[in-house]
């Protein structure tokens, strides 16, 4: 089908952050949200009365109020708000996690921990595609060894996988060692890296703490950014030197490709620090596996979020630690979120030409990149008759409101004669799920709405 349409089912206002400035529907301000009856008067918490019907309008510069169906208190089914909750990427640890842990040594052992990506319905891998990280030890094994072997068959094994926009495929791999950071081993000339690259530069000489010379088989941690070092970033082994003999630049190869962004390293931040043989022979390593953002395109490419469980093999392993530090989760009031409902429910809510890109009739297009957003799901039934036959008609009015404002008179925080204010005169004593009451279901009362 080429044209469709959905009306009286669902729609969003996606509010933007502006003062109280309209008294009717067409004086609004872009993105301002008020409730008004559906002859078009603006209520006021002295106007507003339980039971009364009312409209929810949103002003938008160079278009048309969007204005919901009518609402009314005996419609009403439940009310609720969700605050905005920022997503958080998976962050799972082998042995060592910065603060504690180890990895059991045993010698000409092959390590295998078997990670099960857990994928979105578009994907083709069937559900669950399985992954390895593999790295068999020597008859000498070591704990960096194997936390080296390990993260290097990671980011091998992850290599073919599609990247993101910024180059990282969905988990980006570390070898992480609990060897104490400190300044003295902070190198002492500017190192210049590449993402994607085993070779890193340093400007003039290849030493620290003021003159010690690096060797082969030492180990150097490198922050992500130009920042300062922490015990959670990625240690690597140095594998060759390359000395300049007119003492300019100087080339390290490392153990594998550098993870993270391309740059340069410097020595007042503290960006790096190196690690002799001895202190890596005698410290504690892990993996650490980070989930990475993925990409998204709005009515292409759906929200979702990197998941997987790693298992590791018990022969191997042993009593080495695996810890989940952070469990996935997509958040709430998200800007994908929005941006996917607004252009799902408002695209779809009288918009007939929606089939093949661009539409002929866009979408409201008001959420905003910069913007997180509080939640309000006002759900109602409404009896109706389809021909002969009486139904009742479920429907769900969404208000997304930005979850940090610049204050002021501001339309949803609390303020007089603002518009959760007002909803919460209009509808009194309707069955409330918010952070206020705790989502138990109790009445809503007044500030059980309050935004922003």
């Amino acid at each position: 089908m080429t044209t469709f349409s959905q009306t009286n089912h669902a729609m969003i206002l996606v509010g933007k952050d502006v003062d109280i400035t309209g008294t009717t529907i067409n004086t609004l301000a872009d993105g301002e949200v008020r409730c008004f009856t559906p002859g078009g008067t603006l209520y006021t918490e002295a106007t507003a009365d339980a039971n009364d019907e009312f409209v929810l309008a949103m002003g938008r510069t160079g278009d048309q109020p969007l204005v919901s169906q009518k609402i009314k208190k005996d419609w009403v089914t439940s009310v609720s708000k969700k605050d905005y909750v920022a997503d958080v990427e998976q962050l799972d640890y082998i042995g060592y996690t910065g603060v504690s842990g180890s990895i059991v040594v045993n010698n000409n052992t092959v390590y295998r921990a078997t990670i099960n990506v857990l994928e979105s319905l578009e994907t083709n891998h069937g559900q669950v595609y399985v992954k390895d990280l593999v790295y068999e030890s020597d008859s000498s094994a070591t704990q960096a060894e194997i936390a080296l072997g390990l993260a290097g068959s990671g980011i091998s094994n992850f290599s073919r996988e599609v990247k993101n926009t910024s180059g990282d495929p969905m988990i980006v791999f570390k070898a992480l060692c609990n060897t104490a950071l400190d300044t003295n081993n902070t190198m002492d000339e500017t190192v210049t890296v590449t993402k994607g690259s085993k070779v890193i530069s340093i400007a003039t000489d290849y030493d620290y703490n003021t003159g010690t010379d690096l060797v082969v088989g030492d180990f150097i941690r490198i922050a992500d950014s130009d920042a300062t070092v922490a015990l959670t970033d990625a240690v690597y082994k140095v594998e060759v030197i390359n000395a300049n003999a007119s003492g300019t630049t100087d080339f390290i190869t490392l153990d594998r490709p550098y993870q993270g962004a391309t740059g340069t390293r410097t020595t007042g931040n503290n960006s790096t620090q190196a690690i002799t043989v001895a202190q890596g022979a005698a410290a504690n390593w892990g993996v650490g596996l980070t989930g990475q953002d993925l990409d998204w395109k709005l009515g292409k490419i759906q929200d979702k979020i990197a998941k997987w469980k790693l298992n590791l093999d018990s022969d191997a392993f042993g009593a080495t630690t695996l810890t989940n530090s952070a469990v996935a989760t997509l958040g709430t009031g998200t800007y994908h979120q929005v941006a996917e409902l607004e252009w799902f429910l408002n695209g779809n809510n009288g918009e007939l030409y929606r089939a093949g890109e661009p539409n002929v009739n866009s979408y409201t297009q008001m959420a905003l990149s910069t913007e997180t957003y509080d939640i309000v799901t006002i759900n109602l039934t409404k009896s109706e008759t389809s021909g002969l036959i009486p139904t009742n008609n479920p429907q769900v009015v969404y208000i997304a409101i930005p979850a940090t404002t610049g204050g002021g008179e501001w339309y949803a925080n609390g303020g007089t004669d603002d518009t959760t204010d007002v909803l919460e005169d209009l509808l009194d004593g309707v069955p409330a799920y918010t952070t206020a009451n705790s989502f138990d279901g109790t009445a809503l009362t007044a500030a059980d709405l309050t935004c922003g």
